[in-house]
């Protein structure tokens, strides 16, 4: 007996090593067995999948990979069918969702050629109970069925052979949104009908058997072709005139041209940098190469880029094409299947952009002429009918070389047609631009001049894509020579309108009959007096004392507190206001990174035991807060305030606005003749819509004057980013209010530059989803209630039409936005492939400075790819709420497999200023991956959690993961690991988080001079840029350290803080400096000088120090603010550091960590970490990356070996 145990043992073993492929699907990675008959075993790049006698209706074998894969999607291709009398099912079924196995869509192609599309939500798979999407007649499959699955919004769009079909993601009963839970199944069906079509009523009892490859697809090209780039010449001609068509095309000549397909020069020059060693900055090609391995379009190379070798044929393809590129049905006899580049190849040769030899050889390591190369472009750019004569320039080309027209083509810039037209204030612009569109019918460039002055729109100005679809048309607005033109939604208002109200500090002004809009009187929350923004009346801040009525938090989570409708605030407030007078003030307060702003609907009267008025809000703004904002907390001491009522109008620059009545109420500033006085209202909330808009230019225009009225219907539960939670727009998707002086999306091609964007009740720029090759350059942004520049969509997912690609914001100027919604990032760049972020200045920002990315979790969600933030300069940020940063990054950008450092952030100078919560410089959060973080200047952050933070403690689902922080300079904290428990490690193995020789100092004074040099080369750089605006007051802050220490204390020859105040206004007048938040117990502030008396054109200075205790370490808010004495006055807000310091010369705070552990020296940046600093292990609950199959060799052959030497010692015992 124990010989034939052995003997089956042993067979085992054999059968094992030998027979390694057929085994059971558990052992084939990527699929799941769901059924007693299936057999599932590896063949090539896909499975066969063999299925016995069936039972009768379903068997199937499901994938483990979600729908979103690499792409925003599945494609799959059957074949090998054999039989003819069953049906294949491809079925889409969500796991999140009850009965997940048999709730779905099932896509059913029968063998003889019915096809039908179901939504079952049954327990069993009945197709005669299910909704029939689509059931007809079709084609007889032939072997093969290819079928493509993608999410579009709330859509599905399936390919099966080639005919698409588009139906709603719930109709099942279930909202089949979530593309982490959806999977893919494939099996046979048989045993009934479907309408009057028959599916295998008599099946098949023997085996069928066919094979499914399966893969992610993105189901649009990501990279787009920028028409006029072939009015560039591509590939020029040498200096003797020479083209040399037979010469090989060298890499470096490659790389121009190509770039010169996909960007302007001008946008990508001094944007980017490159790692090659062998390309000298400044230079055309290091442009070019620099755009081209920012953004993957390069092949790897190593270190040298060697610009002067021939490029290969293969690589000319990787360079030109991407992986959206492909042709079914090539057969190429040197290219294998499985090559990375083969589907690429194949798109090139079957397009006609590169050809096979006589044999069908692609030859891809050989070389390709300029000649080739020349004729390949031309095919690309689909000019195969252009007709041209050849250049007397080009002496080697004759008008008989097989590819005279296309070197004629690549060698020469070509001329489009011109367009210009010149239009002045009161001019209907609309027309002109329309009529210009519509009379085009070859490429044409239309130029747009602006003339000197003021134009006034009530509604935006409308470049519509629809009208030149399918010409190549590119549009440009711009300033005519030494103009200023300003586009304004403001309507001006007669002074002699105004009248004081009796007893009152404000005036009124009543609108008159004629500017009501169907019936009612305009609407509008921006009010401008003499050029200047007017506040909307509000109260002064409060904190939450009560919690609200039955507050409680149920499950324990964070943020998942409950409570009843029923706000306790100070009933200072509502003294003399009723019920029926309360509206239409609302309630606003921040919590952490949110900011909110309710509607009160009650007042329910003053809490006798408290003295607290009770009041509740609009059920809509309630049932949003609750149901769409999964971040609630005890508002238990959060602060809070009132606005827009006129029982709040009391200070100078405030105003109020009935709008049901038309009346106008404000309280001027104290020097304000209101007799002469300029006051206006926006009526437009967009100044122009670029309507899926290709191709257009907008440079050197002022926009000013445009409101948002969502709060008035919706209030505002702000969330993350400056997005509102709850509400839907028309597209029926949570987004931005969409008020902006410039609004678009799904545009492409579009350049914003040398602009000026100021006194906006909304976003400076807002290009909603799908838009890719954008650059907004050299503008300013002043004085917005909301975010500067917004580009993208917080869509759930990747999608080629609502993602973004190729996004450029370099060498703008940011000051004061976000003034009325506190939770906008000055620039915020959401799912975005591509994007450089270069040379920028933001200044006094309630929340983050620069936002990249969206979504939390999960990780496998491919969030941004190739991002180059860098020289930016980053001040008094954070300024009012919580949970940010200057440079914020959110969400995963590979999976925790792939190691590369394809996120780049560089050179920035980061300096600290007003928030005491949870805020960093550098803030890696919500499960961020694949950054590198190098030689950036952190200044000033007085924060637990470090300067340059990776989440990983609160939130244990968004760790992030494979990002390297090396050579950093931060002041006051060095930078640190935080993990479930704190960690000081330099590198937390299983997330692959490096940290590399960061040094700290002490203080500002402290930091050599390589950070100088960083702090120096960062921020906008003057030049051709939007002119920034002229205030009657300007104010400029300038804090020379990170702390205070006790040499400095009382010492008013070591300021703290310097404010420089200039009086741009026409009179002499008074001004003062406060701190009214002394620093707790620890300091008082101290004055060079407690008031200015300025003439016009006059600049003066207030310095500021600090007399106080000798606290070892004191850390505390100061409220600075700047008053004039009109009544006007600017807040600023700085964190202040009291500490004995180190009066000696500062040193760099060190740990061995940090250091290289072979020298102790400062790393470069391109330092590849050694194995004692980097290893990279795999997270917890990650899949190992070993296949089934090594894993059963690595577990069950040493067990069986094992057991076999055990029978083996029995047996030799019993002898």
């Amino acid at each position: 007996m124990l010989k034939k145990i052995l003997l089956l043992i042993i067979a085992l073993l054999l059968a094992v090593q030998l027979f390694p492929a057929v085994v059971l699907s558990a052992s084939v990675p990527g699929f799941t067995l769901t059924g007693k008959n299936v057999k599932v075993e590896s063949v090539g790049s896909g499975v066969r999948i063999t299925y016995g006698k069936a039972s009768e209706g379903w068997e199937r074998v499901s994938t483990d990979t979600p729908l979103l894969t690499s792409g925003n999607g599945i494609r799959s291709t059957v074949t090998g069918i054999t039989g003819d009398d069953y049906s294949i099912i491809t079925m889409i079924s969500d796991k999140s969702t009850p009965w997940y196995d048999s709730n779905g869509y099932m896509i059913i192609v029968s063998c003889d050629g019915n096809f039908s599309i179901i939504a079952t939500s049954e327990s069993k798979r009945n197709p005669n109970a299910s909704a029939v999407i689509v059931s007809e007649k079709r084609e007889k499959p032939n072997g093969t069925i290819e079928t493509k699955i993608r999410l579009d919004g709330d859509n599905y769009q399936v390919t099966v052979n080639g005919k698409d079909y588009v139906f709603p993601a719930s109709h099942t009963g279930y909202p089949m949104k979530d593309p982490s839970s959806v999977y893919v199944s494939y099996g046979v069906f048989s045993g009934g009908k479907i309408g009057s079509l028959n599916y295998g009523e008599n099946m098949l009892k023997g085996e069928v058997s066919f094979t499914v490859s399966e893969l992610g697809y993105d189901g649009e090209k990501e990279r787009t072709q920028v028409p006029f780039a072939w009015t560039q010449a591509l590939l020029a001609v040498d200096k003797n005139g020479l083209f040399r068509p037979d010469d090989a095309l060298t890499r470096g000549e490659a790389v121009i041209a190509i770039a010169k397909i996909y960007a302007d020069e001008s946008d990508i020059t001094g944007t980017y940098t490159c790692d090659f060693t062998d390309v000298k900055t400044g230079s055309e090609l290091y442009t070019a190469v620099s755009f081209m391995q920012r953004c993957g379009y390069l092949p790897s190379y190593g270190a040298a880029f060697a610009p002067e070798k021939p490029v290969t044929r293969s690589e000319f393809a990787e360079m030109l094409l991407d992986e959206n590129d492909k042709s079914e049905g090539i057969s190429l006899r040197d290219v294998s299947a499985d090559d990375r580049l083969y589907d690429r190849i194949c798109y090139a040769v079957s397009s006609g952009i590169l050809k096979t030899d006589e044999n069908g050889n692609f030859n891809p390591n050989g070389s390709i002429t300029r000649g080739e190369a020349a004729q390949a472009l031309f095919t690309f750019f689909g000019k195969t009918d252009f007709v041209g004569v050849v250049s007397s320039k080009i002496s080697d080309v004759g008008a008989d070389h097989p590819y005279a027209d296309a070197i004629m083509f690549v060698s020469t810039a070509y001329e489009p047609n011109r367009i210009s037209v010149t239009v002045h204030p009161g001019d209907d612009i609309q027309s002109a631009l329309d009529s210009a569109l519509k009379s085009v019918s070859k490429p044409t460039e239309i130029t747009v001049f602006f003339e000197d002055g003021t134009y006034y729109l009530s509604e935006p100005i409308v470049i519509d894509g629809s009208i030149y679809k399918g010409n190549e048309v590119s549009v440009c607005f711009r300033n005519a020579d030494g103009a200023t033109p300003v586009l304004t939604g403001n309507v001006n208002l007669s002074t002699s309108g105004f009248s004081k109200v009796d007893g009152q500090k404000y005036y009124s002004y009543q609108l008159p009959e004629s500017a009501k809009v169907d019936e009612r009187y305009p609407e509008f929350r921006n009010l401008m007096l003499n050029g200047q923004p007017l506040r909307l009346a509000s109260s002064r801040e409060y904190v939450f004392e009560i919690p609200l009525k039955n507050t409680a938090n149920p499950t324990g989570e964070s943020g998942k507190w409950t409570y009843d409708n029923w706000f306790y605030v100070d009933g200072d407030v509502f003294g003399g206001i009723t019920q029926a007078t309360v509206q239409p003030m609302e309630l606003c307060f921040n919590v952490e990174w949110m900011s909110k702003r309710f509607r009160i609907s009650r007042l329910y009267g003053i809490d006798k035991e408290s003295g607290a008025a009770q009041l509740s809000v609009m059920t809509k703004e309630w049932n949003a807060f609750m149901n769409y904002d999964g971040n609630r907390r005890d508002l238990t001491g959060w602060t809070y305030w009132f606005e827009n009522h006129i029982s709040l109008l009391d200070e100078p620059g405030e105003y109020y606005y009935d709008d049901k009545n038309g009346i106008i109420y404000l309280i001027p500033y104290k020097d304000t003749d209101m007799d002469a006085a300029a006051i206006s209202y926006p009526a437009a909330e967009r100044l122009i819509y670029l309507k899926e808009s290709r191709n257009v230019t907008i440079k050197g225009i002022t926009f000013t004057g445009i409101t948002s009225c969502f709060v008035n219907d919706n209030g505002y539960n702000g969330g993350l980013g400056g997005t509102y939670l709850g509400v839907t727009d028309e597209t029926g998707e949570q987004g931005h209010i969409s008020a902006a002086g410039i609004y678009g999306k799904n545009t492409e091609n579009i350049r914003i530059t040398e602009c000026v964007f100021d006194r906006l009740g909304g976003h400076g720029i807002y290009l909603d989803h799908g838009n890719r090759n954008l650059t907004v350059r050299d503008n300013s942004f002043t004085d917005l209630s909301m975010s500067a520049v917004i580009i993208g969509r917080q869509v759930p997912m990747w999608t080629a039409e609502k993602s973004l690609i190729n996004i450029i914001i370099d060498n703008n100027y940011i000051f004061n936005i976000g003034t009325d919604y506190k939770n906008s990032p000055a620039i915020e760049v959401t799912r975005v492939k591509n994007i450089a972020v270069t040379n920028n200045t933001v200044i006094h920002t309630p929340y983050s400075a620069l936002m990249i990315g969206w979504f939390m979790t999960p990780a496998d969600r491919v969030n941004s790819k190739n991002a180059e933030v860098a020289y930016n300069r980053m001040e008094d940020n954070m300024y009012a709420i919580n949970d940010g940063a200057p440079l914020y990054f959110a969400g995963a950008n590979a999976g925790i497999a792939n190691t590369e450092l394809f996120m780049r952030c560089h050179h920035n100078y980061l300096r600290a200023t007003g928030y005491d919560g949870v805020y960093n410089g550098i803030y890696l959060d919500a499960n961020s991956s694949n950054w590198l973080v190098y030689e950036n200047v952190v200044e000033g952050f007085r924060t637990s959690m470090g300067p340059i933070f990776n989440q990983g403690q609160y939130i244990r689902d968004q760790v992030t993961y494979n990002n390297t922080i090396r050579n950093n300079y931060t002041t006051l904290e060095k930078v640190l690991v935080w993990e479930y428990e704190r960690s000081y490690d330099s590198t937390v193995a299983y997330r692959n988080i490096v940290l590399e020789n960061n040094r700290c100092y002490d203080s500002h004074s402290g930091l050599p001079e390589e950070a100088k040099r960083i702090i120096a080369a960062s921020g906008q750089k003057r030049g051709d840029t939007g002119s920034i605006p002229t205030r009657e007051t300007e104010v400029v802050m300038t804090v020379p350290d990170s702390c205070v220490t006790l040499k400095q204390l009382g010492n008013p020859d070591v300021p703290y803080v310097t404010f420089a105040v200039t009086n741009n206004g026409t009179r002499k007048a008074n001004y003062r400096v406060l701190c009214s938040n002394d620093i707790k117990s620890a300091a008082t502030a101290v004055y060079s000088t407690r008031t200015l008396t300025l003439a016009p054109g006059e600049t003066g200075t207030v310095s500021v120090s600090f007399r106080g205790s000798e606290a070892e370490d004191e850390v505390a808010l100061a409220d600075f603010s700047v008053e004039k004495d009109n009544g006007w006055k600017f807040d600023f807000r700085r964190v202040i550091r009291l500490t004995i310091g180190n009066e000696k010369e500062s040193n760099p705070v060190l740990t061995e960590d940090e250091k290289n552990p072979d020298t102790g020296e400062l790393l470069p940046p391109d330092h590849e970490p050694s194995e004692s600093t980097s290893d990279t292990g795999t997270a917890a609950g990650e899949k190992t990356g070993l296949d089934s199959e090594t894993l059963f060799a690595v577990i069950a052959v040493p067990v069986i070996i094992v057991l076999t030497v055990a029978v083996l010692i029995v047996l030799k015992k019993r002898r």
